[in-house]
């Protein structure tokens, strides 16, 4: 009798099976890692697109001389202000989100968003409390996204601040 061999055998398919199960999870820690590089990388230039923002609105004479921004800009010199939030500037009647004065609408219109909407981008965040903390160091802006991990690790507890995000100087 002459067998008619077309096909694999169900051995043969358990096998590839296992070995495909094997390469995958091989693989899989890998993609992740770089899938997270990749979102470091993006709040990264995120960052550094509100520093070139901010540089580009403390410079603007029409800022400059704008009563209502003027809390801001010194806040900006005295230990910064987190721009995204609705915390109070300490020595400005409201917050800068929301406050209508031409720094507000300075960076609205440059970065193509309100200011709240800005957090959104944010893709290397694990858990809340994530602010664009801004300040002037020495004429220098600095952007800080206060609890993310830049070592695209998940520590994003708060206390270890080195490792935040930061715009690059």
């Amino acid at each position: 009798m002459k067998r008619n061999n077309k096909g694999f055998s169900l051995v043969e398919l358990i096998i590839t099976i296992a070995i495909m199960a094997i390469l995958i999870g091989m693989m899989a820690p890998l993609l992740l890692k770089f899938v997270e590089k990749s979102k470091v990388s993006s709040d990264i230039q995120l960052a550094d697109t509100v520093r070139g923002c901010i540089e580009a609105s403390v410079t603007d004479v029409r800022i400059i001389e704008d009563v209502p921004s003027q809390p801001y800009l010194d806040a900006l010199e005295n230990g910064g202000i987190d721009i995204d939030t609705t915390d109070p500037v300490p020595g400005a009647s409201s917050p800068l989100t929301g406050s209508g004065c031409l720094l507000e609408e300075n960076m609205k219109e440059t970065l193509g968003m309100s200011l709240p909407m800005l957090i959104n981008e944010v893709k290397s965040t694990h858990g809340g409390g994530t602010h664009f903390h801004v300040e002037i160091i020495n004429n220098a802006v600095h952007v800080t996204l206060t609890q993310t991990d830049k070592t695209g690790g998940k520590d994003t507890a708060g206390d270890t601040p080195e490792n935040d995000i930061c715009s690059p100087q």
